[in-house]
């Protein structure tokens, strides 16, 4: 008969054992990756085909010894990282060059549209002809030539300069670069700039002739132009994905004087979100009939682009939220500005200064980065702001 004495030193020496022989296959496996990564960084591949196919199989064994509490709080750690960078934009920042970004974009981007728009994925913007003729028969073309003509644009050099790319400039303070157009109307690169994004949303216009151009659709082209080095096929694809992956395309409807039910449907969201986010906001608001349309239209209708404030980094930061999150990027944001900056809005007394306060919110954007707000709004809200939008965001709006 066995003791049991003799059985429990047989099992420490077998736990011994064992223990060794996992710490040695660790550190073999560390040895391995980081003799892997430093020849991927010497070659300059891609690091995450490591991180994808080493480290799960290697690191999965080690949740075998631990326990469910163990398990679940590594859970909850990761989750935490997960939402701290996400809502940071920490991929954003990485990118430093457009065509990093544009190979991201591809992923979230439309590959057929509807049965009357081109095929996306093999789009060339000059193979759709749009004569002069063609652009007559836009009812909105006088608007579109107009506000085309005052669009100004970031120099493309100045995009992905490493001091700009960051999402948190020192706080108290905001770059302001100067752009193409805003000091002469006469420069040769302007008037190339102004022809493409006539060219870009001319065509979206005549391809979508129920929608056709609308108020703030040139910050939301001019952008896209900026951030793929002016590139027309890119940008004029990114530009169909917002307005039909995300909607964005019920916010008008052929018309110069008026727009679409998207508009309507999208501040009466807002409303409600200010209503059950920060209802001492909402009181005096409406203590002071100030309704959401007085201040938020240009919010939805530009996405903040339209604000001279934003520096690159954060205008492209808006742009890759907005491709991958749809409105949930954006409400996050004007959810998160108002909530975070509740007290400067309470303390005006008067309709002028409560207007003036509202609208000098995204300029917190460019001295904050997108970071504090998306963090508040992502994280922080209950219920969450993803449930409130959830139902009826993407649905499409009834006329």
């Amino acid at each position: 008969m066995t003791s049991p004495r003799r059985t429990r030193t047989t099992s420490l020496d077998s736990a011994r054992q064992e223990s060794l022989r996992i710490g040695l296959e660790l550190d073999l496996m560390n040895q391995s990756i980081h003799k892997e990564l430093g020849r991927l960084h010497t070659v300059h591949s891609s690091v995450l085909t490591t991180l994808l196919n080493h480290l799960p199989y290697g690191m999965l064994p080690v949740f075998s010894f631990l326990g469910p509490a163990d398990v679940a709080a590594a859970l909850s750690v990761c989750r935490s990282w997960l939402s701290m960078l996400t809502a940071y934009c920490t991929l954003s920042q990485a990118f430093s060059h457009p065509h990093e970004r544009w190979q991201y974009w591809k992923q979230y981007l439309l590959i057929q549209t509807t049965k009357t728009s081109p095929d996306l994925d093999h789009l060339h913007i000059d193979d759709i002809v749009v004569s002069r003729v063609c652009t007559d028969d836009i009812r909105d073309i006088a608007l579109l030539d107009q506000e085309v003509h005052r669009t100004t644009f970031f120099p493309k050099e100045s995009m992905y300069m490493p001091a700009l790319l960051s999402n948190s400039p020192p706080s108290g303070t905001t770059t302001s670069l100067p752009r193409i157009g805003s000091y002469s109307s006469r420069s040769p690169a302007l008037k190339s700039l102004h022809q493409k994004l006539h060219h870009l949303l001319s065509t979206f216009a005549h391809q979508y002739p129920q929608v056709g151009y609308g108020h703030g659709m040139t910050f939301v082209g001019a952008a896209l132009l900026s951030t793929l080095q002016y590139d027309m096929d890119a940008s004029y694809r990114v530009f169909v994905t917002f307005m039909e992956k995300h909607g964005m395309h019920h916010l008008w409807h052929a018309s110069p004087s008026s727009f679409g039910a998207g508009l309507p449907r999208r501040l009466c969201q807002l409303e409600r979100c200010v209503d059950v986010y920060a209802p001492e906001v909402a009181a005096h608001l409406r203590a002071h009939s100030i309704s959401t349309s007085m201040f938020a239209s240009s919010w939805i209708l530009s996405l903040f682009l339209n604000d001279r404030s934003l520096p690159p980094s954060t205008c492209m930061h808006i742009l890759d939220t907005f491709l991958v999150e749809g409105w949930l990027a954006m409400y996050a944001l004007y959810i998160g500005l108002i909530v975070v900056h509740a007290k400067e809005l309470v303390v005006a007394t008067d309709e002028a200064s409560i207007l003036h306060a509202l609208l000098s919110l995204p300029k917190h954007l460019a001295m904050h980065g997108l970071g504090p707000y998306r963090m508040c709004a992502l994280t922080t809200l209950s219920p969450s702001l993803a449930t409130m939008l959830s139902l009826e965001i993407e649905q499409e709006p009834h006329p």
